[in-house]
C-alpha cells in the first residue's frame, strides 16, 4: 500500500489533473512489474482515506473478487471522481472535517459507501 497526502502548503499546488496523471503513473509503473514477475492479476484500487486525509493506493489478488474494507463500498472505474473528491473537497477545503461523507452521531442515516477506483492489472 503506497499513502500520498500533500505538506502543509503545498495542496494549492495540487490539480486533480495532475494527481490522476500521479496515480495513471503508479497503475502503469505497477502493471509493468506485475508483467515483469509472473503476470498474476491483481485489482489495483485508490480511495480517500478522510481521517488521515490521504490518497491510499493498494493491490490485491482478483481471485477473491473483493477489495479488504469493512464497510460498503462503491467500486467506481472513474478515477477523475475518486481524485476531485480528496484534492476538491479535502486538500483546498478549508472546512474540510464538514466534507459530504462526515456524520453526525444523532444522524440516523447510513454512511455513504467508500468511493473506491478498482482497475484489473495486467
Amino acid at each position: 500500500m503506497y499513502m500520498f497526502s500533500p505538506s502543509e502548503g503545498e495542496e494549492h499546488d495540487l490539480t486533480v489533473a495532475s494527481v490522476v496523471a500521479f496515480v495513471r503513473f503508479a497503475i502503469d509503473d505497477r502493471r509493468e512489474w506485475l508483467l515483469r514477475h509472473g503476470g498474476h492479476v491483481m485489482r489495483f484500487y485508490c480511495w480517500h482515506d478522510f481521517q488521515s486525509r490521504q490518497l491510499r493506493l493498494s493491490l490485491v489478488s482478483a481471485s477473491h473478487g473483493r477489495l479488504p474494507f469493512g464497510r460498503v463500498v462503491e467500486e467506481t472505474g472513474d478515477l477523475q471522481r475518486v481524485i476531485r473528491e480528496i484534492v476538491d473537497f479535502d486538500w483546498l477545503n478549508e472546512t474540510h472535517m464538514q466534507a459530504p461523507e462526515s456524520s453526525h452521531e444523532d444522524s440516523e442515516e447510513l454512511p455513504r459507501p467508500l468511493l473506491v477506483y478498482v482497475q484489473v492489472l495486467p
